[in-house]
C-alpha cells in the first residue's frame, strides 16, 4: 500500500472467469497487499499499473509480474503530490487502456498517537495521502467508467477507520474514517452507473509488508494477530466479483 511521478499505464475490469484487454491501477504497489493485489488480478488475466514511489522497488515488482506472464508496468509517483498522480494515470491509460479496475492501497507510516495529543495539521497531513489522494485518484479515472458502463474501485486500509483504540488512533484514523464515509457514498451513486465500489479493512498486521517488517522483531510481536497478504488478495478479487457489499473486515469479527 505507498508514494514523484513517472508517465505509463495499465486497465482492467472484473470478472467471474479469465479476462484479457483490462487493466488495474495498483496505488501503494509494496512488497505486502499492493504486490499480492497485482499479482491476483495479474493472474487473472488483468494487465497491471504499479504506483508507488520507490522506483526500483517499483521496477522490480513490474519485473516479477513479467516473469510470470502478466502485462506490467511501472509508474513511479508519490501519491500526495496529486497533480504527478494525475499524471501517472493519464500515462498508465496511455500506454495500457482504460483503467477498469482502481485499487488504493496507500497506507502512511505516521505515528500512533492518543486521540487527545491529535493536532489537527497532523490530521490535515494525514489526509493528502488517505483521503485527498484517494478522491482526486477516484476523479481521474471515474468519467470513463461511466462512460464505458463498467468499473471497480477497491480500497483497503487499517480497520481504524471504522473503530480505532486509543492507542492505534493518531492521524490516520481520522483520515480513513472521512475517506470510508465518502466511500460508502460513493457506492451508493454510481452502482446504477455501473461501478462496484468496495472497502476491505484490515484488522491485523499484513505479514510480508513493509509494516510487519518493522514491527516483527518487537517485544510481544509474536502475539500480534497476523494475516496473509494473499488472503487479502483473494477477498478483494472475491467482493469485486460478487459486488455485493460495500465493505468487509479481515479477520472478521468475533461474534
Amino acid at each position: 500500500m505507498d508514494i514523484k511521478t513517472s508517465s505509463t499505464s495499465m486497465r482492467l475490469d472484473i470478472g467471474m472467469s479469465k479476462t484479457t484487454g483490462r487493466t488495474i491501477a495498483v496505488l501503494g504497489a509494496g512488497p505486502g497487499l499492493g504486490g499480492a493485489v497485482a499479482r491476483r488480478f495479474g493472474a487473472e488475466g488483468y494487465s497491471v499499473a504499479l504506483m508507488a514511489r520507490r522506483p526500483e522497488q517499483l521496477r522490480q515488482m513490474a519485473e516479477e509480474l513479467r516473469a510470470q506472464g502478466i502485462t506490467a508496468s511501472a509508474f513511479p509517483v508519490d501519491l500526495t503530490d496529486l497533480d504527478a498522480m494525475r499524471a501517472a494515470l493519464a500515462g498508465a491509460e496511455q500506454q495500457l487502456g482504460p483503467i477498469d479496475v482502481l485499487y488504493l492501497g496507500a497506507t502512511s507510516d505516521a505515528p500512533h498517537t492518543p486521540p487527545s495529543q491529535v493536532e489537527a495539521a497532523d490530521v490535515a497531513r494525514a489526509a493528502i495521502l488517505n483521503t485527498w489522494a484517494p478522491i482526486e485518484a477516484v476523479r481521474a479515472v471515474l468519467p470513463g467508467m461511466r462512460e464505458r458502463g463498467r468499473g471497480t474501485i477497491l480500497m483497503a486500509n487499517a480497520a481504524s477507520a471504522i473503530a480505532a483504540p486509543p492507542a492505534m488512533s493518531g492521524a490516520v484514523a481520522p483520515a480513513l474514517a472521512a475517506t470510508r464515509n465518502w466511500l460508502q457514498s460513493l457506492h451508493d451513486e454510481v452502482a446504477a452507473d455501473g461501478v462496484y465500489v468496495g472497502a476491505l479493512f484490515v484488522a491485523a498486521m499484513i505479514e510480508g509488508s513493509a509494516a510487519w517488517e518493522q514491527v516483527r522483531r518487537m517485544p510481544g510481536a509474536e502475539s500480534f494477530p497476523r494475516v496473509r497478504a494473499e488472503d487479502l488478495a483473494d477477498r478483494l478479487w472475491d467482493m469485486a466479483s460478487a459486488r455485493d457489499v460495500f465493505e468487509a473486515v479481515l479477520p472478521a469479527p468475533r461474534a
